[in-house]
């Protein structure tokens, strides 16, 4: 059973190294913008949250039965939109008469193409209660409580008070 724990974890930890992989690679995913304006929450979960969501639901469970509700909690968990903008801006262009020699200027309208990047992260433990009927929440937490029935620590995976995922300062927020 421990193993089957880390194997999903290791799962989940995989998805979440493609999802910054992504984050980070946007700009040549996306390339062709002006700007690209971030608005990332950190990624990263709670790893004994996620065993007991799988745990609840599944009872004992292997990386592979396990890999639906993975995809489904990583769904909800993480949000990634992209919204593009364009706004019109001006630029002064310059002509001298050659007779006399007299220089004008005249607003000329362009368009400027920004990409907002937002990624909202919604812990699994906010997600529980809505995603599990009010008996299988009260085993969940259980499972919470006694970290699964083991007693032992899930390492595995991220974890986002480590502080991996894209730092806060490079992007806001």
């Amino acid at each position: 059973m421990a193993q089957d724990m880390l194997g999903a974890e290791a799962d989940y930890a995989a998805k979440e190294a493609e999802l910054q992989a992504e984050l980070d690679n946007m700009e040549s995913l996306h390339p062709g913008y002006d700007e690209y304006r971030y608005n990332l929450d950190p990624i990263g979960h709670n790893p004994h949250e996620l065993a007991a969501y799988l745990s609840t639901l599944l009872h004992e469970h292997t990386p592979l039965s396990a890999a639906a509700q993975l995809q489904r909690v990583f769904d909800l968990q993480y949000v990634l939109t992209l919204t593009e903008e364009v706004e019109i801006r001006y630029l002064t262009e310059t002509s001298t008469d050659p007779a006399t020699g007299k220089t004008t200027g005249k607003e000329v309208p362009y368009e400027y193409y920004i990409l907002h990047v937002e990624l909202v992260n919604t812990q699994i433990a906010a997600l529980a209660p809505e995603l599990l009927t009010p008996d299988e929440y009260e085993m969940y937490q259980v499972y919470i409580a006694t970290k699964n029935g083991t007693g032992w620590t899930i390492t595995a995976g991220y974890s986002p008070a480590a502080g991996t995922g894209i730092p806060r300062s490079r992007y806001g927020r």
